[in-house]
């Protein structure tokens, strides 16, 4: 067998064979292999700066014996190798301490044809790949619409193309190939000179080509985003409405999403860990987590466990309905898996009934955050402060750049005053909408 002529699938099959035959009788074990690839461009002031063209392709291998189990991979294809991985690998298994969470999935827990199920959900574009050529024009056509707006420059500019093909294979009879792509173009643009320049950036994430939107777009939001930030300055300290743009909002579902994975309910480690069936989001919210959407960024028929996964409203009208469940957590807490092993799917905040601008509008004095900095929040209690900057809100309109600012409060507090504006867009694996807090506390100058 060489890597030149053997497919993915020969390759795990053999190296599953492999760890069977020298492990012990009733032993499992799991082999995965994950070949990717990368084509990125970076172009600066009207020029190529960058071109990379990388791949990647290696194969794991984990061996459970009991409750004794053990992995390590390899990027050698060769029989010798992994005839040598299966060996290391079992002998590594056998001189591991147990561990009760050690397990896969069974037949009938685990999904059967994910490749035919995986179709509809349209992950992978089938296009040509894009070229160098393709890839600069893209960035080009970001750069010139960024400094098109008066006293913006750009301080990067890159497209990029993704590609992956993920197989795995189990003792158990779980066998699966999915296969995904990515278009990325991405810039960051500077407004201002010396110590009064500011920064930004803009980009998207799409699986296929066509649903990119005009990079002019892209090049010009980013532009506008730096030059709107000039005359920043930091605000006095006090109790505010802050107001979340949806660019950051995800961020705190990102917080909920952790704070309810069944591995930390396990432990302790979650503010929400008596919460289910509690109210935890003001009654009008819910939150759907939906591995379905065609082409959406976290879709997937079944997690890496091979559990299917389904769509589910973690929050349903402000109440706790499910616990983000791997099947070591969900044996944990005496539950059934969920298909959320690796985490929410495509987790989306349901848009509110009320405009941002009327969300602003109702605003006495408050900020509209635009960006956070740092990761000082604690899901054990729930504590919430981050580095912050925006624009104030004075009288129901906004009147300046802000940053220097921290934001604090506590999360549970935070979603239970939470209301949801209308402006929700589904780009990303996670996604709200912009989403209005009262009360918190903003330290500034």
């Amino acid at each position: 067998m060489t890597k030149q002529t053997s497919t993915s699938k020969d390759i795990c099959k053999t190296l599953l064979d492999y760890a069977l035959n020298e492990a012990p009788t009733g032993a499992k074990a799991r082999v995965v292999m994950g070949e990717s690839g990368k084509k990125s461009v970076g172009v600066l002031n009207g020029k190529p700066q960058s071109y990379d063209n990388a791949q990647t392709r290696s194969v794991s291998l984990s061996v459970y014996i009991g409750q004794q189990k053990a992995s390590a991979s390899s990027e050698d294809f060769s029989d010798a190798a992994l005839k040598k991985l299966a060996h290391e690998t079992v002998l590594m298994a056998k001189a591991t301490p147990a561990n009760k969470d050690a397990m896969l999935a069974a037949k009938g827990q685990f999904l059967e044809n994910v490749e035919e199920l995986a179709k509809p959900l349209d992950l992978h574009d089938d296009g040509p790949h894009p070229d160098v050529t393709e890839l600069q024009d893209m960035a080009f056509a970001l750069e010139n619409a960024a400094k098109a707006t008066k006293g913006v420059r750009c301080k990067s500019v890159n497209t990029s193309f993704n590609y992956s093909t993920t197989t795995v294979l189990t003792s158990e009879g779980f066998n699966a190939q999915v296969k995904s792509t990515s278009f990325v173009p991405m810039l960051q643009t500077i407004a201002g000179e010396g110590g009064t320049q500011t920064t930004a950036y803009s980009y998207r994430v799409c699986r296929h080509r066509e649903d990119l939107p005009a990079m002019e777009t892209i090049g010009k939001e980013a532009a506008e985003k730096a030059s709107a930030k000039q005359g920043a300055k930091p605000v006095p300290s006090g109790k505010m409405t802050i107001l979340f743009d949806r660019e950051v909002s995800p961020d705190l579902l990102g917080m909920f999403a952790g704070a309810i994975s069944g591995m930390a309910v396990d432990k302790g480690t979650s503010f929400l860990k008596d919460s289910m069936g509690e109210q935890v989001f003001a009654k009008d919210i819910t939150l759907t987590d939906d591995p379905t959407i065609p082409r959406g960024l976290g879709s997937d028929p079944c997690d890496r466990q091979g559990i299917p996964t389904k769509k589910l409203d973690l929050v349903k009208d402000g109440k706790l309905q499910h616990w983000l469940l791997s099947l070591a957590s969900a044996k944990r807490l005496g539950l059934e898996p969920n298909g959320r092993g690796d985490g929410v799917t495509t987790l989306v905040m349901q848009p509110g009934t009320t405009s941002r601008d009327d969300l602003i509008a109702g605003v006495e004095k408050g900020i509209l955050v635009t960006g956070m900095i740092g990761h000082s929040s604690n899901l054990t209690t729930g504590d919430f402060s981050r580095g912050a900057e925006g624009f104030l809100i004075e009288n129901g309109k906004i009147t300046q750049p802000v940053h220097e600012i921290t934001i604090a409060g506590n999360l549970k507090d935070m979603f239970l005053n939470m209301t949801p504006a209308d402006d929700l867009k589904l780009d990303l694996s996670i996604a709200a909408p912009t989403v209005r807090i009262e009360g918190m506390t903003v330290a500034g100058k």
